[in-house]
């Protein structure tokens, strides 16, 4: 079952990528796909092709490249949409945002789109947030912004989740 913050998220994806038509979707951090509500999140892409990306070789996922962020192994300007789904994230992983940002700069065409999720629940969650989205910020344009939190039990705890979708254009 999907928690609240998943499915809040997953709706605004769905309802942003309704009426869009890609070329090449790159899907960073795709994991199994699966957007634990029975979907796939490459089913919300109307795309010719739809490249899968893992930064993090966890398990043996159905990908086509294993790859750090901050490392693509593409051309220049081979993508019309990068999706970056919580790869971001300050508690699972060592990743240097703003090299990964320039990667997906370079990746993408000139008239591209990106999209960029992220999350944190930890208590400097807003300070890491504002930070990461300064950064994103400072390399591509912002379309839309859709922030939101929700509330919980988290191991024990009563705990805070909070969300950033940002859909932006290429600089």
């Amino acid at each position: 079952m999907a928690t609240m913050q998943r499915a809040l998220g997953n709706n605004f994806l769905k309802k942003y990528l309704k009426n869009k038509k890609y070329n090449t979707v790159i899907n960073i951090g795709c994991r199994s796909d699966k957007d634990i509500q029975g979907m796939f999140y490459s089913d919300y892409f109307d795309a010719k092709k739809i490249i899968k990306v893992e930064p993090f070789p966890i398990k043996k996922y159905d990908v086509d490249y294993i790859a750090k962020c901050e490392n693509l192994p593409f051309e220049n300007s081979v993508s019309d949409m990068i999706f970056l789904h919580n790869v971001f994230l300050p508690y699972e992983c060592d990743i240097d945002i703003e090299k990964s940002l320039m990667e997906m700069h370079r990746v993408l065409m000139k008239s591209g789109e990106v999209i960029i999720s992220y999350s944190d629940f930890s208590l400097d969650a807003k300070n890491y947030l504002e930070k990461t989205r300064n950064a994103i910020l400072g390399y591509f344009s912002p379309i839309e912004i859709y922030e939101y939190q929700t509330t919980g039990d988290r191991y024990m705890d009563k705990i805070v989740d909070y969300h950033v979708e940002i859909f932006c254009g290429k600089k």
